[in-house]
Parts: structure tokens; C-alpha cells; sequence
């Protein structure tokens, strides 16, 4: 049997909002009930599905406040512009002053020119083990590196990706949270990036919107958090590793010690500077 490959593409968040909140009349209600509108619990952020559509139309001010202090907190330390290197300068690089190189002293200096643009895709997915917690400061993490870029003078775009797979058929879903040029609106990407109800509550709704998709849900479940491939995204974006069984995301701080890492490793360089992140 041919195995199948579904794929949403969503140009807003408003555009996901909106398929998201048709589910119920555009098919007949699943016979095993629709997760997105199951009881609140700590698993999926609490709340009904109606109060997450909010949180996601005007905002997540909570989760905003918590993002801005963790990249506060954060970048107390970070590097967020290019470094440029002198024998005389603010402060030392430890890895060059180790090798013996002169021009081991930082100097802070500005990206001149156009802005280079850099397309993140980001999995969002998550089994069913990954906590609230990891969802929060993997956000955390995640934001203060396209904070970091930004301030870098490169312009993100950010793409939010789920994909399930059940039975060797696969389901992809991409919402665009941010354009590049756009400036970010934190309070709305606070709760996609943070918040578990965005996968919990709107994803699980648009796996449900369509009864081709039932095989998903079928026998309970909405198929395994698969890994995104260049396949599944356009030839010149990077796809940022998701949480998929990650669990071990304790504090905001690993999180964006393990962004950092991902996208150097993309980039093929050192754009971004861990110090400030080393323990």
C-alpha cells in the first residue's frame, strides 16, 4: 500500500487560527472525542480550547513577560553582535588565548549594509512525555536566538513545523509565525513557540479538521513527533531541531545553549557566541 504524505501550509497564524476553529463544522464529531477540546490539564496548558484560540489570536501576555526576562536574563552574557578581534580590546576569547593567537581581545562591531536573511524552520513537535516545562524554555532558547540575530543585523524569518507519523503516513503542518523584515510580535510567538496548547489544542484540531486524516487518530493517539527533513521545507531554510523526546530542557539557559549550537552547526560558522551561556 502507498503510503501517504499529507501536508497544511499556513501563511499566518490567523490563517491557522481559522482552520483550526472550523474543525467542528466542516466534519462529523470522531467517535473517540476530540483531544484538542479534552478536559484541561497541565499537559496541555490548561484552559479550554476556546481560551487557547484567544491566547493565540490577541496574545500571550504571561508568556511574554516570562520570554522577555529569560532573554534578559540570558543575554546578560550573550554575544548578539559580530565580534571582530584585536590584540587590544574589551574583553578576552578564552579559546583564543589558549591557542596562542595575538588578536585574541573581542571588539564588539555592526553588520553594515543589507540585512542577510536567514529562514529558520523550527519542529515544534513533542511525544507525549515532553513537559510543559521543556515547551517553555525550549521558546525561551529559541527566541533569544533570533533575538540575537536580529540584533546581529540579520532579518529571520521563523517558521513553526508539526509533523506526525502513524503507520509509515506522515502529516506536516507549517504556519509562518514571522516575516522577514517583520518585526516580532512576542506576545503571539510566546504562546506558539511556549505554550503547549499550541500543539496540544490547535495542532491535534487541525489533525482532526479532515476525515482523511482519521488514520491519525484512529485507536487513539495523533501518530508518533517525527523528525522535519530538508524535504519537508524549502531548499534555503534551516530546519532547528526540535523537542520531538527531548526532556531534559531544565532551565531556559541549556535551551539556548543547545540553539546556539544548532545554528553555528547550520550556519557553518560562529555567528552566534556561547559565552555567557558555558556553565
Amino acid at each position: 500500500m502507498a503510503r501517504k504524505h499529507y501536508k497544511e501550509n499556513f501563511g499566518s497564524i490567523a490563517e491557522l487560527v481559522k482552520a483550526a476553529t472550523h474543525t467542528w463544522s466542516a466534519r462529523p464529531p470522531l467517535s473517540r472525542g476530540e483531544e484538542s477540546r479534552a478536559a484541561g490539564t497541565t499537559w496541555n496548558g490548561g484552559g479550554t480550547f476556546e481560551e487557547a484560540v484567544d491566547l493565540i489570536t490577541y496574545g500571550w501576555s504571561e508568556g511574554a513577560e516570562k520570554i522577555v526576562k529569560g532573554i534578559r536574563a540570558l543575554e546578560q552574557g550573550f554575544s548578539t553582535r559580530k565580534n571582530a578581534y584585536s590584540i587590544a580590546g574589551g574583553r578576552p576569547k578564552i579559546s583564543r588565548v589558549i591557542s596562542g593567537r595575538p588578536d585574541c581581545m573581542v571588539r564588539r562591531g555592526k553588520r553594515k549594509g543589507r540585512k542577510k536573511v536567514i529562514r529558520l524552520g523550527v519542529n515544534l513537535s513533542a511525544n507525549y512525555k515532553v513537559r510543559a516545562r521543556d515547551i517553555q524554555n525550549f521558546g525561551i532558547g529559541l527566541l533569544t536566538v533570533v533575538n540575537s540575530l536580529e540584533t546581529q543585523g540579520f532579518s529571520v524569518e521563523l517558521t513553526a513545523y508539526e509533523k506526525s507519523a502513524k503507520m509509515g503516513d506522515t502529516i506536516t503542518i507549517a504556519t509562518r509565525i514571522k516575516n522577514a523584515g517583520d518585526a516580532l510580535d512576542v506576545d503571539r510567538a510566546a504562546f506558539v513557540l511556549s505554550h503547549p496548547a499550541f500543539l496540544r489544542r490547535l495542532m491535534f484540531a487541525i489533525i482532526e479538521s479532515k476525515v482523511e486524516y482519521d488514520a491519525f487518530t484512529k485507536n487513539g493517539g495523533y501518530g508518533s513527533a517525527s523528525s522535519v527533513t530538508q524535504g519537508d521545507v524549502d531548499a534555503d531554510e534551516y530546519i532547528i531541531a526540535g523537542l520531538t523526546n527531548r526532556t531534559n530542557l531544565n532551565t531556559p539557559k541549556e535551551a539556548a545553549r543547545h540553539m546556539v549550537g544548532l545554528v553555528n552547526k547550520l550556519l557553518g560558522r560562529d555567528v552566534l557566541d556561547l559565552t555567557g551561556l558555558e556553565d
